[in-house]
């Protein structure tokens, strides 16, 4: 990934902000047993988790780059090696590390995935990716 500066980080954050409002959307009207018996809910759901931990998959890339640091070996990487240079708080990095295995799960085991996990991973992440959007705003506020 090429870093084409702050504009196009802030974008990017901005996208994250779009898909974590679909995040907290669902959380909020989408049970399990709706996520369980409904093809076209599972979709909806599974779909907008992907595209949000993608979103911030990209502006952890932007913050590697643009600080020239280690270039990951994997997307889980990427928050781990913001963790190592002091970029994240370890709780953080490493919860969002592990967001980023469900990202790999949610896209290439989509079909063996077990949807009670899933689900306890939209309730129980919605918190992470906020402080990591709010982490993310303020990153860029201290760089101007």
């Amino acid at each position: 990934m090429r870093y084409r500066g702050e504009g196009e980080l802030t974008r990017d954050i901005d996208r994250l902000g779009e898909a974590l409002k679909d995040w907290q959307r669902y959380l909020e009207t989408v049970s399990l047993r709706q996520l369980l018996d409904s093809r076209d809910t599972r979709n909806m759901v599974l779909y907008a988790m992907l595209i949000t931990i993608q979103a911030a998959i990209r502006t952890a890339h932007h913050l590697i780059v643009r600080a020239y640091l280690p270039k990951p070996g994997s997307y889980e990487e990427t928050f781990l090696i913001l963790r190592e240079h002091g970029v994240l708080e370890a709780k953080l990095a490493d919860a969002m590390a592990q967001l980023a295995i469900y990202r790999q799960e949610l896209l290439h085991s989509h079909h063996q995935i077990d949807l009670r996990e899933i689900y306890e991973v939209l309730c129980n992440s919605a918190q992470t990716l906020e402080l990591y959007k709010v982490k993310l705003e303020q990153l860029v506020k201290d760089k101007h």
